[in-house]
């Protein structure tokens, strides 16, 4: 297979099975600083998701500044 169109047709006529394992191939291959698989990428979106809900109040939030600054303990005027 020399051609992008070649590969994408082969990976076409993959069952399902085989293609989910070359998308995982691609995502640990592509990713920089050998990523997560995409098992534990699914997994980690979840507990952001689910860390996300827990905390939300519904209110409008400061600015990133203010914020960092709430952190270090500074007040701005």
């Amino acid at each position: 297979m020399s051609t992008v169109a070649e590969i994408e047709a082969a990976i076409d006529r993959l069952p399902a099975e085989e293609q989910q394992q070359v998308r995982e191939w691609l995502v640990v291959r592509t990713a920089p600083g050998g990523a997560l698989s995409l098992g534990e990428r699914e997994a980690w979106l979840a507990r952001l998701a689910a860390l996300r809900t827990q905390v939300a109040t519904g209110k409008t939030a400061a600015t990133s500044d203010a914020f960092w600054n709430d952190l270090r303990g500074e007040r701005s005027a």
